[in-house]
């Protein structure tokens, strides 16, 4: 069931009618951008982005249907480019995170104030590399006065000076590593990868009570950064880590790296999408579940993953600023939104944070006003953000640039056929 999810994943094809440019076919058609409001609803099973259709909807197509704007806004429109991972062993995420974003910017009738919103995807495959030449691309010839990058940490990273040297802001719309903040231009709607793992560390030592630790992480900024944060979380709240191994992005067959797993009281797993699903049913197939308690950050079991994981991810316990049990009113509006365009596809912290970046793009659009297509005053006006997420509340860190939060704890548990998040504590 993996290889054919992530294959899937990885693959799509595109309608004649379509207006959105996929990333693989940018070298031979023209670049063109697509309303929020003409949302076909994405397959979180295919690897392409989500287009404009003019044909009937076939029997297994959800279409959202946007109230039409009372009022056409006059002002020249603002083009937002984003930058997903639509192929890659981030593949999973990209369609569904274009989902999120277009519903939300949907519910705006695609406006802020007085400008309508234009929206490039582009595909980084995953790639700090790509990424770069695709931000490149998006401004230069696209002219996107704001960028969304990445799902990648390394190629938020990767793209941070790009952006910054051309005075265009750029959003980073999950948990990316520490470092953006350094440019003026840099934001994060979400907090530092290292965030809720130094937490998740001192959890397991203190609330937990374990005293020895093995560490597994992905080879790349993010895998390193949350093994990190865990590590000193861990160790000073009195813990001691006993091994640190850091697969490669992109591993399949984890089993050199379990077979060497040594004895601890607890595992920390730093893995995200096809890498994760791995893991987590190669760890149980292993049977180190049934000796060794696995804990992680977030991305590990997050919804979008869950289903996909199967059994082998109940009983891992872990912390992040988003889960979709959260209670309040934003959190309801955005499941509630997004079960309406695409009714199979679980609420994650992928899609609520392409949710909160489309607000803060909302909000800095209108805050800007008649000065929306000057991008220095979109960056002054994404820093003075102040809106509802559906964690709570959406702040930037003046220093760091990155959002903050609380960090939920929370168990895999199973009800009925699904795999469920069950809060346990959370704090500040």
């Amino acid at each position: 069931m993996l290889t054919a999810f992530v294959v899937l994943a990885a693959c799509g094809s595109d309608s004649d009618s379509a207006t959105t440019t996929r990333a693989a076919d940018v070298s031979t058609a023209a670049p063109t951008t697509t309303p929020a409001s003409d949302l076909t609803a994405a397959s979180a099973e295919t690897g392409s982005p989500a287009t404009a259709d003019t044909t009937a909807p076939t029997a297994n197509t959800t279409i959202v249907t946007i109230p039409a704007t009372t009022g056409e806004p006059t002002g020249d429109p603002i083009v937002v480019g984003i930058i997903g991972s639509y192929s890659g062993p981030f593949g999973i995420y990209g369609k569904p995170m274009e989902l999120a974003l277009r519903a939300r910017l949907g519910l705006d009738n695609d406006a802020a104030g007085n400008h309508p919103i234009k929206l490039v995807f582009e595909d980084d495959a995953t790639d700090p590399g790509t990424a770069v030449t695709k931000a490149t691309k998006l401004v230069q010839e696209d002219g996107a006065k704001i960028v969304v990058c990445c799902v990648n940490g390394g190629a938020t990273l990767a793209v941070g000076p790009v952006l910054a040297d051309l005075g265009i802001p750029q959003i980073g719309p999950i948990p990316n590593p520490a470092g953006l903040g350094k440019f003026a231009t840099g934001f994060v709607a979400a907090p530092t990868a290292g965030y809720d793992a130094q937490r998740v560390g001192t959890y397991a030592a203190t609330t937990l009570g374990y005293k020895t630790a093995a560490v597994l992480g992905s080879d790349f900024s993010y895998g390193h950064e949350v093994s990190s944060a865990f590590i000193k979380g861990f160790t000073d709240a009195g813990g001691t880590v006993v091994q640190e191994q850091y697969p490669p992005l992109g591993t399949q067959d984890f089993g050199s790296f379990l077979a060497s797993v040594p004895d601890a009281d607890v595992v920390f797993g730093g893995f995200a999408g096809a890498d994760g699903i791995a893991f987590v049913q190669q760890y149980d197939q292993f049977g180190l579940k049934a000796k060794t308690p696995l804990i992680a950050h977030g991305p590990l079991v997050t919804e979008l993953l869950l289903q996909q994981e199967g059994p082998a991810a109940v009983g891992i316990v872990a912390g992040f600023y988003y889960s979709s049990q959260i209670d309040n009113p934003e959190n309801d509006r955005f499941k509630a939104t997004l079960a309406a365009a695409k009714p199979d596809l679980p609420p994650s912290h992928f899609t609520a944070g392409a949710w909160a970046t489309g607000t803060v793009i909302l909000a800095a659009i209108k805050a800007a006003g008649d000065h929306a297509d000057d991008p220095a005053a979109l960056a002054t006006a994404i820093a003075a953000t102040n809106v509802e997420a559906p964690w709570g509340t959406l702040t930037f860190d003046p220093s760091t640039h990155y959002a903050t939060g609380k960090t939920y704890f929370y168990a895999v548990t199973q009800d009925g056929d699904s795999l469920v998040h069950k809060i346990e504590s959370s704090t500040p």
